[in-house]
């Protein structure tokens, strides 16, 4: 990996969006806080795969002034970005955009921040957060499941 490095340039650490299944010794507590600040008053719109949130039972969204939800598929989301991104298109650009949508959420996600929505794709803070309200114990069998594919 070194050989694709750039010397001299600062790079952010991924995983802040998985916290909680990365590291063993952190102030969860004092992440998940600043994290939720984000959105509180704020309109968002999630737009993730349509699997993603049927075992969650801790919303990391608590505060949020106005919450909708845009569903792609779980697996090979791509082909229906142009659904997607007409769907979106419908949002004002005073909503925030949540993307939980893999790689497609990635590429849909930098095309309408282009066109000047707000964009985070921090999908595995979803699962993360609500990984952590619930205890789940982050061994390799723990780990495994948080980023097997949702069913």
């Amino acid at each position: 990996m070194k050989k694709y490095l750039v010397p001299h340039k600062e790079y952010g650490a991924t995983e802040m969006s998985q916290i909680y299944a990365t590291l063993e010794k952190y102030d969860f507590e004092r992440h998940y806080a600043l994290l939720k600040q984000l959105f509180v008053d704020k309109k968002i719109v999630v737009i993730c795969g349509d699997k993603v949130l049927a075992n969650v039972q801790y919303s990391i969204f608590e505060g949020v002034k106005e919450i909708f939800y845009i569903y792609g598929a779980t697996k090979h989301a791509y082909q229906g970005v142009p659904r997607l991104k007409e769907q979106i298109l419908k949002f004002s650009k005073d909503y925030v955009l949540i993307f939980a949508l893999g790689p497609a959420g990635k590429a849909l996600g930098y095309e309408m921040f282009k066109l000047g929505y707000r964009v985070l794709d921090i999908g595995h803070s979803i699962k993360d957060y609500d990984a952590y309200k619930r205890n789940v114990k982050m061994d390799l069998q723990g780990i495994a499941e948080f980023f097997a594919p949702d069913e």
